[in-house]
C-alpha cells in the first residue's frame, strides 16, 4: 500500500487529445452526443492506470457505443496535418502524435505514468465523405 500511494503521488500525467471523424445518427442531438462522448472518453482514459496500454480499438468502441454515434474513425494526416490521431498534450501544445505513416497507433504507459483525458476534436462528415481525407 505504501508503494502504491507513493506511485500515485509521483505519477506523471499524460494528457491525451483525440481527433475523430464522426457521423451522427440522423436524429441525434450533436451537442448532447459530443458531451456524452467526452464524458465516456474521460471515464475510460482516466480509468486505465499505470503500466497499461491504451488500445486504438478500445477507444473507437467507447465512442461508437455512445448513443447518437453512427460511425467513427480517427482523423489521419490526410484529414489534418497537425490535429489527428491521438496526441500527447502539454500545456495546450502537441508533445507527440501516436501514429505511424499517418495512422493512429496504441499508446503504452510506463509504471510511473497515467493517462488523463485532455480534449477531443470532432470532424463531422456525411456517409459519402466519411472515408475521404479533407
Amino acid at each position: 500500500l505504501v508503494s502504491i500511494d507513493a506511485k500515485a503521488h509521483a505519477a506523471k500525467q499524460h494528457g491525451l487529445r483525440f481527433a475523430f471523424v464522426i457521423m451522427y445518427d440522423r436524429n441525434a442531438d450533436q451537442t448532447a452526443t459530443n458531451t456524452s462522448i467526452q464524458t465516456a472518453l474521460s471515464a475510460f482514459v482516466n480509468g486505465i492506470g499505470f503500466d497499461r496500454t491504451l488500445q486504438v480499438s478500445d477507444v473507437l468502441q467507447v465512442v461508437h457505443n455512445v448513443p447518437g454515434v453512427d460511425n467513427v474513425r480517427f482523423r489521419t494526416v490526410t484529414d489534418s496535418t497537425t490535429r489527428y490521431a491521438i496526441q500527447w498534450m502539454i500545456d495546450g501544445a502537441i508533445n507527440h502524435t501516436y501514429q505511424v505513416g499517418g495512422r493512429v497507433i496504441d499508446v503504452p504507459f510506463g509504471d510511473d505514468t497515467v493517462p488523463v483525458f485532455d480534449s477531443v476534436i470532432f470532424d463531422v462528415r456525411a456517409q459519402n465523405t466519411f472515408g475521404v481525407g479533407a
